[in-house]
């Protein structure tokens, strides 16, 4: 039997195959029951009509309020005295004058008494004065009186040394990309220390060392014959029948003996030649849907 493949063409029409069988199979009609929908317990009455008319009547009851069917006449309010309540009305009119006035628990009209206050003092409360009112504006909201001291003392109480803290600071390199002038010096991490701590000449060297240690020489030699024992890191060229560049044996000493590198024979007997490959047609998908 054929190996057969199936290419971008089989696929498309695979598909078109699927689309025409499973046409209009969603579209066919179809009913269902009013307990398949959740309606199982409602009576289909929407052929039934309200009879009768609203009336006011019929309304206010159903409401529950019954408005009120005269006017009502409220009084102008009753001011209060010392040693009587007054009593709730409407608002006395304000007499032509008194627009600037205000209506008092006695039901007159009266205007407030003006008060003249003085500068305030330290032992007087009063008006802030406009030199004082300079000052507040010139200093910053939540600010303390401070003193600041001129240059840094280790014996010095006072918290705020910003003038002379920023004079030292300013000597100081900046933490983040500083440049540095002379020889700086930083520790020699241990060997193999892998963070982000600085590392020293000294450190990168011998990890470079270290490193170079580690890699192996590689050489090639051209041989008649293998030596008894080969050289970590040699390649052992041994002439042979083939052409142009199969003229070599390769061989490489590892673990103690020597392993076979160029000019390996593979067994392809497992794989199909691709001139076995035949695509699928379309009449074995027919077949194959039928």
């Amino acid at each position: 039997m054929e190996n057969k493949y199936l290419n971008l063409t089989g696929a498309v029409y695979i598909i078109s195959k699927i689309k025409t069988l499973l046409e209009d199979k969603s579209d066919k009609g179809h009913t269902h029951s009013k307990e398949e929908i959740g309606l199982g317990n409602v009576e289909n009455k929407s052929s039934q009509t309200i009879r009768g008319e609203l009336t006011s009547d019929n309304v206010i009851k159903a409401l529950g309020y019954t408005p009120p069917k005269e006017n009502t006449t409220y009084a102008v309010m009753k001011g209060a005295t010392a040693s009587a309540a007054g009593t709730s009305g409407l608002v006395p009119a304000p007499a032509a004058g008194d627009y600037g006035k205000y209506l008092r628990g006695d039901g007159t009209y009266g205007a407030p008494t003006n008060t003249t206050y003085s500068d305030a003092t330290q032992t007087a409360h009063g008006l802030m004065s406009v030199s004082d009112k300079k000052k507040l504006d010139g200093i910053a909201e939540g600010a303390n009186k401070t003193t600041v001291d001129s240059e840094l003392s280790s014996t010095s109480t006072n918290p705020v040394q910003n003038k002379a803290v920023q004079a030292e600071l300013t000597k100081k390199a900046p933490i983040a990309s500083p440049s540095f002038t002379g020889t700086p010096k930083v520790p020699t991490a241990s060997a193999g220390t892998n963070n982000t701590q600085a590392a020293s000449t000294a450190f990168v060297t011998s990890a470079i060392s270290t490193a170079m240690a580690g890699i192996t020489k590689l050489d090639f030699q051209v041989v008649q014959t293998l030596p008894s024992t080969g050289v970590k890191g040699t390649f052992y060229l041994i002439a042979n029948s083939g052409r142009g560049q199969n003229v070599y044996d390769e061989y490489l000493w590892i673990n103690n003996k020597y392993e076979k590198l160029g000019t390996r024979e593979i067994d392809l007997s497992s794989y199909i030649k691709q001139s076995d490959m035949v695509a699928i047609t379309n009449s074995e998908i027919d077949a194959a849907f039928a």
